[in-house]
Order: C-alpha cells, then sequence, then structure tokens
C-alpha cells in the first residue's frame, strides 16, 4: 500500500509488524542454512569413518535451526519438544563421535 507511510500506525501495530518480518526473515534464514547444509552433504565422499562426525554435524544444523524456530515462532509446543528430541540426537551424535575416536 503506497498511502502505508502517511497514516501514523499506533504502537502495538508497529511492533507486531516489525516482529513479523523479523520471523519471516529468519525463516528465510534457516531455509537457505538447509539448503547450504543439503548440498555441503551432497560433495562429502563419505567413508565410514566419517560417519560419526558428519551425524554430529548434521545434528547440530538440526538442533539450532529446531531453537531459533522455537525461539521466532513464539515458543509452539510442537516445535519445542522436536527441539528437546533434537538434543537427546545430539547428544546421541556427540557420544558416538567421542566413542569411535
Amino acid at each position: 500500500m503506497p498511502w502505508r507511510g502517511s497514516i501514523p500506525l499506533p504502537p502495538a501495530r508497529r511492533k507486531l509488524d516489525a516482529r513479523r518480518a523479523w520471523q519471516l526473515t529468519g525463516i528465510f534464514a534457516l531455509g537457505a542454512l538447509q539448503v547450504l547444509v543439503a548440498l555441503l552433504w551432497w560433495r562429502l565422499k563419505l567413508t565410514p569413518a566419517r560417519w560419526p562426525a558428519t551425524a554430529l554435524l548434521a545434528a547440530f544444523v538440526l538442533q539450532a535451526m529446531l531453537g531459533v524456530s522455537t525461539q521466532l515462532l513464539g515458543v509452539p509446543v510442537i516445535l519445542a519438544a522436536a527441539h528437546q528430541a533434537g538434543a537427546v540426537l545430539l547428544f546421541a551424535a556427540a557420544l558416538w563421535t567421542a566413542h569411535e575416536q
């Protein structure tokens, strides 16, 4: 709307618009990160010796994306539960990596 800047908005509405813009920016950044990780994963030549470290990296990226999206979307229960499950996967991957070395 070209006339939107000329009408003063109440502070609560401005805050809501700014929050929504940051949420969309964060979701776009997470999507870009997912694409980057998928491309890097595809380029790696995985040998059995690299599986634990690769699993640790994947679990870390998953945990970071779940944590950021949980915060950006206002802590929905399903994402919070997925974030907790991701923590278990990250811990298991770290134990596997430590065991293999």
